[in-house]
């Protein structure tokens, strides 16, 4: 079995990088020392201040350098572990993806035109319902078979003119729900047939 490349490479850094640790340990520790020299040299010297203010400033740089290397070395370590670990996985593409251009589903043409005549149907059956179950007899013959009385004559409907205003007025608002159901059909299948001619 051949070693993974990039598991050796991850642990070749992981080593650079705890020989850098092990380097600035030892500067950590020589410049710990001369802080402590300084300090206790300060009452002496006056320009003691001058080069413990510089080796606080040197202390504090390589302070910041060695959190960041402690990071970089644990980082590295983990993705060393998780290479090592997945180093036998392949992946490998079959097929390339793509964006669909029609939708899956619904069927948008197949539900409005099953909306379209489910409403004309529903529509149709209420007003039939409404129709059989309202006390309203059309025929004599009608009437003489609910009452089981002899009917002896009938008298036609008197139209006024607000009882034909109103009729006219119940006739255009059926005129236009009834040119208003296909009209919307046809706007949307024409907005449906727009967005698939735009996404093509």
């Amino acid at each position: 079995m051949t070693p993974n490349p990039l598991y050796v490479s991850l642990k070749s850094m992981q080593a650079e990088r705890q020989g850098n640790l092990a380097m600035l340990e030892a500067r950590k520790a020589q410049l710990d020392q001369a802080v402590k020299m300084i300090a206790e040299r300060q009452l002496d010297a006056p320009s003691a201040q001058i080069d413990q203010a510089r080796l606080d400033r040197d202390y504090d740089v390589l302070r910041d350098q060695y959190n960041k290397l402690l990071a970089q070395r644990e980082s590295a370590k983990l993705r060393a572990d998780a290479s090592g670990k997945t180093g036998g996985v392949r992946f490998r593409v079959i097929d390339q993806p793509s964006l669909p251009r029609d939708p899956a589903a619904p069927n948008r043409t197949m539900l409005l035109t099953a909306v379209l005549f489910a409403g004309s149907g529903v529509g149709a059956g209420v007003a039939f319902a409404k129709s059989q179950l309202s006390n309203v007899y059309t025929t004599t013959q009608q009437l003489a078979k609910a009452s089981g009385l002899p009917v002896l004559g009938s008298i036609s409907e008197v139209i006024t003119s607000e009882t034909r205003a109103i009729r006219r007025k119940q006739m255009m608002w059926f005129s236009s729900a009834a040119a208003g159901l296909p009209g919307m059909f046809v706007l949307l299948m024409l907005i449906e047939f727009v967005k698939r001619v735009m996404v093509s």
